[in-house]
């Protein structure tokens, strides 16, 4: 978590450790600490303000205060997302990425927050972005067009036990690839864990534009 900042006044007093672990049982790789109120305890991280960014809320164990720290972590050159999805059961989805949309980037991906947990999902990629729509009568909404676009391509878009899903989209080494702009969204399934607007029990998460970099 980087770029955090402190939404509580309250004196920093107390020191929060962020670690990241890697998901293959290997030691975590420390990230720095957090001042913090007094006794803070049972931290929990979740995309508070669905952007796509992973926040973290602790509590106090004297004094009963819970303490937000937002992650402000700007998006890299080329990306820009737009619209609004449809609610899953943890509620918004944010997207985000984990680097540039630069050619060449073999390690291009996209970031979903507040995902079914240890769940695959679908992330499109097309040419025409939508205001925002349900063409397939599904009760989702969509801001890729699926019958506009002439790039229409599908994606796995995994996510962890947390519900923070990853979606490779690797770049090839191609500079006539330079400018080049689509549309991405996720789509997810809920197993009916909870009540939805669509009775297919999917959510959706909102769009990303992408424009291709250097």
């Amino acid at each position: 978590m980087t770029a955090l900042g402190m939404q509580a006044g309250l004196p920093p007093l107390h020191e929060l450790g962020i670690f990241l672990g890697h998901g293959n049982a290997t030691p975590p790789l420390f990230a720095g600490l957090l001042s913090a109120p007094p006794s803070p305890s049972r931290p929990v991280v979740g995309d508070l303000d669905a952007n796509g960014r992973l926040d973290l809320v602790t509590v106090q164990t004297q004094g009963f205060n819970a303490v937000v720290f937002r992650n402000v972590t700007p998006l890299p050159s080329g990306l820009t997302p737009y619209g609004a999805g449809s609610f899953g059961c943890a509620g918004a989805h944010g997207i985000a990425a984990t680097s540039a949309p630069s050619i060449g980037n073999a390690a291009f991906a996209l970031s979903v927050t507040q995902a079914p947990p240890s769940a695959l999902g679908l992330l499109l990629l097309g040419d025409v972005a939508s205001a925002g729509s349900d063409p397939l009568g599904v009760g989702a909404i969509f801001l890729v067009d699926l019958f506009a676009s002439t790039l229409l391509q599908g994606f796995n878009v995994a996510s962890d036990g947390a519900g923070y899903a990853l979606a490779p989209v690797p770049i090839p080494a191609n500079p006539a690839l330079l400018g080049v702009v689509v549309d991405a969204q996720a789509v997810f399934y809920w197993s009916n864990a909870c009540p939805l607007a669509s009775p297919f029990s999917l959510s959706t998460s909102n769009g990303m534009q992408i424009t291709v970099q250097l």
